[in-house]
């Protein structure tokens, strides 16, 4: 409703105001929670609230939000609508479409190049707070999933006929051809052993 209401009548007013939007009303959230519950593990709330969880968490959500973005941007421009990230740059920074394209593009780079950073920061949580082997393991499940459903959501956006207007391919952005996504990021068992499963690779 929010959303709804802002794009009629309180359009966001720069990049950072959008994203700050778009990360409470964009989908991946409770699909975060449903990843739990599917895959029979819970992030314990005091785990939940830990900076580091919630870096991680703002990082996938926004490489989401960015990723629908470029690929509707051809659907978004057709129906005449502002709310689309590559829109409000070129609106409020005054430049022009394909450069505001360019600029967001290269923020979901900065993005997908920060998640494994950001993710042995959460896995250093399980030496710093001494955690048990178990708890450490619903760390690691929990990156997995967010990179996993990353990569899963690039190769799909491609092919989802909601992101583009009629007769218009919805991958003609560079970014949607490449698939660009979160780096893999190497498990770790711990203390600092490899884990069992290999990597998930998410770009194409």
């Amino acid at each position: 409703m929010r959303e709804n209401v802002d794009r009629a009548h309180h359009p966001p007013g720069t990049l950072d105001d959008y994203l700050a939007l778009r990360r409470h009303v964009v989908g991946y959230r409770p699909c975060q929670d449903m990843i739990e519950r599917v895959s029979g593990y819970e992030i314990p709330a005091f785990l939940r609230h830990q900076s580091a969880l919630q870096t991680l968490g703002e990082l996938c959500t926004d490489l989401i939000v960015l990723s629908n973005d470029i690929s509707s941007l051809e659907k978004e421009q057709a129906r005449g609508e502002g709310m689309n990230a590559v829109l409000l740059l070129a609106r409020t920074a005054g430049v022009s479409p394909r450069a505001a394209l360019d600029q967001v593009d290269a923020l979901a780079s900065r993005l997908a190049e920060g998640f494994p950073a950001a993710a042995a920061r959460v896995r250093d949580l399980a030496d710093h707070l001494h955690l048990t082997p178990g708890r450490g393991d619903v760390l690691d499940r929990w990156i997995d999933a967010n990179r996993n459903w990353l990569g899963a959501h690039n190769r799909r956006a491609c092919d989802i006929p909601r992101f583009g207007p009629p007769a218009v391919r919805p991958c003609a952005t560079r970014s949607c051809r490449r698939g660009r996504a979160a780096a893999p990021v190497p498990r770790r068992g711990r203390g600092g052993r490899p884990g069992r499963s290999p990597p998930v690779r998410t770009g194409r």
